[in-house]
């Protein structure tokens, strides 16, 4: 009805809504590629299991807890407790995406078979921004003759990630990799074989009164024609880099070009490297 105020159903409806709204949000986590560090634990263990990572008394709230291992690729995922030997597929603390025994999906993840395996589990998780921490919650089977008891017990899966150090060098590209470095330079060149517009990169050995600028390539062409090519830097500090003149190539592929560097005025500050050009454009 139009003006009227909206109705006590209404307000509730909304507000369930919004609930399932911010739950469903909370929920779309994903276990991006990488390695994951973490436990499971898991809390009301009946004293009739024969539970081998329970606590030795189950007069501590019958908590047992676990390490757990997480590795996730581009195309599978696996995931191990660390009871069995690594490598031990069969084992039931052993969980992998291609076997089938462990699915992961966004803010979801299952692990073993239902009636099958060892062991089941179905856990939701959350990523916590403060800590970096992913925690799932939901229920462990313990898939044995006292699960007509027991139909599962609660457990929390907390993993973090562990590579990210690794992931920030993989964004910085590959480590500088000098052709050779001439005694008394003021910088090195690398890599030493480069195709056309590839990244060449300049690492400066000593601070110049004017900022680098400029590479300028030399080579004896056929017959002894010299010829030069020169291309802009870019960066700052001690790094710098150029993509690869295509002009290099008239001295065909495999053809050498001693590297020297020039400073924003123009001075040339000596030999800094050698750069063997690939031409073919299958080179990588």
């Amino acid at each position: 009805m139009n003006g009227s105020r909206p109705s006590v159903l209404t307000l509730t409806t909304l507000f369930v809504c919004l609930l399932a709204f911010l739950a469903c949000g909370a929920a779309q986590v994903n276990f991006a590629p990488g390695r994951y560090v973490g436990k499971v634990e898991i809390r009301n263990l009946n004293a009739c299991e024969e539970f081998g990572w329970a606590s030795p008394s189950y007069s501590t709230n019958g908590k047992g807890s676990v390490k757990a291992f997480l590795n996730v690729s581009q195309d599978s995922a696996v995931l191990t407790l660390d009871l069995e030997s690594l490598g031990n597929t069969q084992a039931m603390n052993w969980f992998e995406t291609k076997a089938r025994t462990l699915t992961l999906a966004p803010g979801h993840m299952i692990g073993g078979i239902r009636h099958h395996s060892g062991y089941y589990f179905n856990v939701k998780f959350r990523h916590i921004a403060a800590t970096g921490k992913y925690v799932g919650t939901g229920t462990w089977i313990i898939q044995d003759a006292c699960e007509a008891k027991v139909h599962g017990y609660p457990v929390t899966i907390t993993l973090e990630r562990k590579d990210l150090q690794a992931d920030k060098d993989l964004k910085k590209g590959p480590p500088f990799q000098p052709c050779f470095v001439n005694s008394g330079s003021v910088a090195s060149a690398g890599p030493c074989k480069r195709a056309p517009n590839d990244p060449l990169s300049v690492r400066m050995s000593r601070t110049l009164p004017n900022p680098p600028a400029t590479l300028l390539f030399k080579a004896a062409l056929a017959h002894g024609v010299p010829a030069s090519v020169t291309s802009p830097l870019s960066g700052s500090g001690k790094d710098y880099s150029t993509p690869v003149p295509a002009a290099l190539c008239a001295a065909g592929t495999g053809g050498k070009w001693e590297i020297f560097l020039l400073d924003s005025t123009g001075k040339l500050w000596g030999n800094i490297g050698r750069l063997s050009v690939h031409c073919n454009a299958a080179h990588k």
